[in-house]
């Protein structure tokens, strides 16, 4: 089934922020068969990439298995692969791929279509190299912290943050005295058509199992297809349309308060 087109199109024109609040993108796709990566393939994919200043390291990547002999339990540590990770410092991005997946991650991320060239520059040597043509699993995730320390007053999230995705036992220290509030994470997972979303929300504390003294608030949304058989093409069609989908639900999840700050407006 096709992600409705109506729904598709009213994200088509995404509002552009001074600020956003992203830490991290990373857009992934599994293989549908587990491939044997080799060093050779590390290197035709550097050498032939042709990015300026990448930063490569290999990496042996391990396994546990477990056995049984004569009543007595052993795990042994075995080699299963190997992964190759590709460091862009002018982009703060990375390509990394081992015998499962390939993906592209960045920590400064500024729009879609930047991010998404990279990625199919990358893709498309990958599969040539490895001729690697079906997949089962496409992901695009969107790690968002906002981060509200500018703000000398104490942060009501619900102001920030809308009461859809709000529960009001967030601040449920008044209604228990002696019990403090150190953490509280929630998770949804929604489904789009053929699209899931595991989104989730809520205050991490990065002073944990400390008080909580920071002003962030965790909105991590991973929209995927999985457990599906996938070609070239349908992993290229689906990034923008995820994009679009993750858009409109982060735009949903946040107040107009948030976005007139995100609009380099003054609290």
């Amino acid at each position: 089934m096709e992600t409705d087109k109506s729904f598709l199109e009213r994200g088509m024109n995404h509002q552009t922020y001074t600020t956003n609040y992203i830490v991290e993108v990373i857009l992934r796709v599994d293989f549908k068969i587990r491939q044997k990566i080799s060093s050779d393939i590390f290197n035709a994919f550097r050498e032939n990439l042709k990015i300026d200043n990448i930063e490569f390291k290999e990496q042996d990547v391990t396994g546990y298995t477990f056995q049984l002999a004569k009543g007595n339990q052993e795990i042994r540590i075995q080699d299963i692969g190997k992964r190759g990770i590709f460091e862009i410092p002018n982009d703060n991005a990375k390509f990394i791929f081992d015998h499962e997946s390939f993906l592209l991650t960045t920590n400064r991320y500024e729009r879609f279509s930047s991010f998404f060239e990279l990625f199919k520059t990358g893709f498309d040597l990958m599969c040539q190299i490895t001729s690697q043509e079906e997949f089962r699993r496409i992901g695009l995730r969107f790690i968002n912290i906002i981060n509200l320390e500018n703000i000398p007053q104490e942060i009501n999230w619900h102001e920030y943050i809308n009461d859809k995705y709000m529960p009001d036992y967030l601040y449920f220290n008044n209604v228990f005295p002696g019990i403090d509030l150190r953490r509280n994470i929630n998770t949804f997972v929604l489904k789009i058509n053929d699209y899931y979303i595991n989104l989730i929300l809520g205050l991490y504390n990065d002073n944990f199992p400390g008080k909580i003294i920071d002003k962030k608030f965790v909105v991590d949304i991973d929209c995927y297809i999985d457990n599906v058989s996938l070609d070239k093409d349908d992993i290229l069609k689906r990034p923008p349309e995820m994009d679009i989908l993750t858009y409109q639900l982060f735009e949903n999840i946040i107040t107009d308060k948030l976005k007139k700050i995100m609009e380099g407006g003054q609290e």
